[in-house]
């Protein structure tokens, strides 16, 4: 049930901010939400200290082909804002949230925690050379403005949780709050990005099959990487590595997106966002239906 209200509150933040594409001035807010977002996400991460596998190695390296790989097919086929669209949604690295999700699937969520140190860190790295190369702008100004970027949603976030860990020492109460105001924080973050994008589109002629196009081609890397995913895990790690690949950290390219790419870019993970939390809702939605058969089986053998 809860999953199914979060869809519905993302599918309603994206239609308002379609409807009022005003909000958009208010988008300078994004950067401080989404440092937000990662720091109550990191919040609740602990690190596995298990080695790492060689299917993390894998999914590091289907990311970076979902995302230059898509680019480079649609940019060279003579749509350059899908192609930036496609990239910042394919390179996209693993969700702070997939390890959870994994759990309730009944996987193992160090397996995951792994894939995101892994695929964020090494995301962090290769952004301030990768987004000058896709957006034509190749420029040591803009290689340190991305890696300043960077540093602000995700290094200040990082600092702040190790900071917290060591300075607070009753826990509980802000976990809980970082619980209950993460995902509100999201969606007004995901209404104030739709309303930028929607400003942008309305200005373009060719706006609504454009919304149209970066729907299907988000949805298509979505399906993709948990395929893709699932494949490189085999029998033993098919879910594990599915999650990984397939449900992304969307609130980090977003923004990026926004920063970098045309104000269009950043519908590719936004839409993202909503294509793996369905897929997400579904998988749960069998595991309870298949657990409560087993249950009901039980029942009459006993």
């Amino acid at each position: 049930m809860k999953s199914q209200i979060k869809t519905f509150a993302l599918f309603g933040a994206f239609a308002a901010g379609f409807c009022f594409p005003q909000a958009a001035a208010l988008s300078f807010l994004i950067r401080y939400l989404i440092a937000l977002m990662m720091f109550c996400s990191l919040l609740k991460m602990r690190a596995s200290r298990r080695p790492l596998r060689k299917e993390h190695w894998l999914i590091l390296a289907a990311n970076l082909v979902l995302g230059m790989g898509s680019w480079a097919i649609l940019y060279y086929s003579g749509y350059p804002v899908l192609a930036e669209a496609a990239f910042f949604t394919g390179i996209t690295p693993t969700a702070t949230a997939a390890s959870a999700v994994t759990s309730m699937l009944g996987g193992r969520c160090d397996f995951v925690i792994s894939s995101f140190l892994v695929t964020n860190i090494a995301m962090a790295l290769l952004f301030p050379w990768l987004i000058p190369f896709v957006t034509g702008s190749e420029t040591s100004g803009l290689f340190l403005h991305v890696a300043g970027s960077l540093f602000f949603v995700m290094g200040i976030p990082f600092i702040g949780v190790m900071l917290f860990r060591r300075l607070v020492k009753k826990q509980d109460f802000f976990l809980k709050a970082a619980n209950n105001c993460a995902f509100s924080i999201w969606v007004f973050a995901i209404f104030l990005i739709i309303a930028n994008a929607a400003k942008f589109l309305y200005s373009r002629s060719e706006g609504k099959s454009e919304v149209l196009a970066i729907a299907l081609i988000s949805a298509v890397i979505c399906a993709l990487g948990f395929f893709t995913g699932s494949r490189i895990g085999g029998k033993r790690r098919s879910l594990e590595c599915g999650q990984s690949l397939g449900q992304k950290n969307t609130t980090l390219t977003i923004y990026l997106a926004m920063t970098y790419g045309v104000p269009a870019a950043a519908l590719g993970p936004a839409f993202y966002v909503i294509w793996h939390n369905t897929w997400n809702a579904i998988q749960l939605w069998k595991r309870t239906r298949h657990l409560s058969e087993i249950a009901e089986r039980r029942k009459k053998d006993v």
